[in-house]
């Protein structure tokens, strides 16, 4: 699924579309460049999940925050992650008990890990700045299977 948005509510209101294809269990890693739209793809998933998307910021700091719903939404960004560091933690194993919806930003470095620990299926979501407010929003099925 590729498409492009021309401002945060598109991207918001394409997040919706793609929420309708989740389930708990699976997870969604966000590549992109800094202010390329991918937290604001994520308030639109909590939008769509019922979740009060003004809550939804993004994680750079905390490393992970959790919205708590039916199934809950996590959140989580590893871009203070250096390659090759540690992205195992108690909280990012408990996200990933196949109970929740997770997000995860910048997680593309740390694939091969992430395979391994997903329960559901595993989604890749690129996001290309084209213009100031100009995105292509591509989300596909990993397709790995080793």
């Amino acid at each position: 699924m590729i498409i492009e948005t021309g401002n945060a509510a598109e991207t918001e209101s394409f997040a919706c579309q793609v929420s309708k294809g989740l389930s708990p269990g699976d997870v969604l890693i966000l590549t992109g460049d800094l202010g390329a739209g991918k937290t604001t793809f994520t308030r639109g998933l909590a939008m769509s999940m019922g979740m009060d998307p003004n809550l939804v910021s993004s994680p750079t700091f905390t490393l992970m925050n959790i919205y708590p719903g039916t199934p809950a939404l996590v959140h989580v960004d590893f871009y203070r992650i250096p390659d090759g560091g540690d992205i195992f933690f108690e909280e990012l194993d408990d996200a990933l008990n196949g109970n929740a919806i997770v997000v995860i930003e910048w997680g593309d470095r740390f694939l091969d890990q992430l395979r391994d620990m997903v329960q559901g299926k595993l989604f890749i979501g690129r996001f290309t700045v084209l213009g100031e407010e100009l995105r292509e929003i591509m989300i596909e099925e990993d397709s790995y299977y080793g």
